[in-house]
């Protein structure tokens, strides 16, 4: 075990189970999955870091180790990705538009210009096949891994917030993605290791992850050669549920739809489904300059307007459909360099 753990650089990866969310069931359009749940947990969240004699990083984020042991030598690059999964009920679907994350921390290096974070969403449908060295002798174990992927979108390095506030760095996805069964977003560090960028996620705190998390779902990156570990396999202490928060939209209405996201609400279209009209509803909790997009399913703009500075407050908007036709499409609201996404369905 303590072989494997000095020769690896491991990041956590955590899967929710959705029998043990507090809120199983129905999800509204804005609906963030296990936002409050994350924050309803018990002690405080923090920045998982690690030292070793030739090298330091953050736990969950950019690390350094060394991993050939050798004090003569320069400590190696850590691991190229971590992220966090989720398993989808049988039969359910739904649009994932937006990832919402709590960076604790961010470090530039002295000649890079900020690397943009990459996260990526990615079915669970590969495996990984591996040995873990165990006091009673070797163990074999084939986990499911991140596999297909359905798009990708980045943070750029000045819209990353740090600290623990309530203040969350989005990743927002151009065309949303449809989301039909287990699936896993991967944040991609390979990018910050190459410029010398560093960054460290907010996990929960200890032993909360399994108040949201199904740990049979836990995995880890190892990165030479690269598999994809279960951290119960390695560490069976580790039980933490890092922030990473997809935004989806399944045409209902539900638990999110009162709550602020980064001081945007977003209200469903009406009617919906709309034939030649429909009217948005949304909320500013600070004055902006506002202005609404709509996309087709193909991630084509079919509608581009300026509302003008709006103040803070409830405001409604009706939009034209008469050239539009029958379909799924999405609409965005930005405001104070944020944005929002919602579903509107066009049936004629």
């Amino acid at each position: 075990m303590k072989r494997i753990l000095s020769c690896c650089v491991l990041i956590l990866f955590s899967l929710f189970s959705f029998a043990q969310s507090a809120d199983k069931g129905v999800h509204g359009p804005t609906d963030t999955l296990l936002l409050h749940q994350y924050e309803s947990l018990m002690g405080n969240p923090s920045i998982l870091t690690y030292s070793y004699s030739n090298g330091n990083g953050y736990f969950f984020g950019t690390n350094f180790i060394d991993i050939d042991q050798d004090p003569l030598t320069p400590y190696e690059n850590g691991a190229q990705a971590f992220g966090q999964g989720f398993p989808v009920d049988t039969g359910q679907s739904f649009y994932i538009l937006d990832i919402l994350v709590k960076v604790g921390n961010k470090v530039k290096d002295a000649n890079s210009t900020g690397t943009p974070l990459i996260l990526s969403v990615q079915y669970l449908d590969d495996s990984s096949t591996y040995n873990v060295n165990t006091s009673s002798g070797s163990q074999s174990y084939t986990v499911h891994a991140p596999g297909t992927s359905l798009g990708s979108a980045s943070i750029l390095w000045d819209n990353i917030y740090t600290g623990l506030t309530n203040q969350y760095s989005v990743a927002h996805f151009n065309t949303p993605l449809h989301i039909e069964k287990n699936f896993v977003v991967v944040v991609d560090l390979m990018d910050f290791y190459l410029n010398g960028d560093r960054i460290g996620f907010w996990v929960s705190p200890p032993n909360g992850g399994s108040n949201i998390y199904g740990l049979e779902y836990t995995l880890w990156l190892y990165p030479n050669p690269m598999l994809w570990l279960q951290v119960n396999h390695i560490f069976s202490n580790i039980n933490r549920a890092i922030a990473i928060f997809p935004v989806i939209d399944d045409g209902t209405f539900g638990i999110e739809d009162d709550a602020f996201l980064n001081g945007l609400k977003l209200g469903q279209s009406f009617p919906n489904p709309a034939t030649t009209s429909a009217t948005i509803l949304f909320e500013l909790e600070t004055g902006s300059e506002v202005q609404l997009e709509m996309t087709d399913i193909n991630g084509n703009t079919v509608l581009s307007e300026n509302l003008g500075k709006k103040p803070s407050g409830t405001h409604h908007h009706n939009i034209s459909l008469e050239n539009l036709a029958s379909g799924i499409y999405f609409y965005t609201l930005h405001a104070n360099n944020k944005s929002l996404t919602k579903r509107l369905i066009v049936s004629k």
